[in-house]
């Protein structure tokens, strides 16, 4: 694990476990293990920003724990500040914002031209 991802956990893990049980470190755990999982066969896709998208994609819970559409969008802003206070690359964090903004979409994605990760991780 790098180390700009052991910051980003030990920065997220209080929040998480703020939301609720079905949303504590154990759920960005599968989700990331899900997303290993499911871009297994792809040659090139980043990891580290599907990392940094499993422990932050509930980070809009804190805002409003009952809208669960539109959760993703609401900590967009903090979720970039969180990862900036990580060291996470800069290069990486519009797909890791795009990832978020974009994994509980309700319409189709199928259509549209995206980064695999969205795919992967929607």
């Amino acid at each position: 694990m790098i180390t700009w991802q052991k910051k980003l956990i030990k920065l997220v893990s209080p929040h998480l476990e703020k939301i609720g049980p079905e949303h504590e470190i154990d759920h960005s755990e599968r989700v990331f293990k899900y997303c290993l999982i499911f871009s297994r066969g792809y040659r090139k896709v980043d990891l580290e920003s599907l990392f940094a998208a499993s422990y932050l994609h509930d980070f809009g819970y804190l805002k409003n724990k009952k809208d669960d559409v539109n959760h993703s969008q609401l900590a967009l802003d903090d979720i970039i500040s969180i990862l900036k206070r990580a060291e996470a690359p800069e290069e990486k964090l519009a797909l890791i914002r795009q990832i978020i903004e974009l994994h509980s979409a309700t319409k189709d994605l199928s259509k549209m031209k995206l980064p695999i990760e969205i795919s992967i991780f929607h």
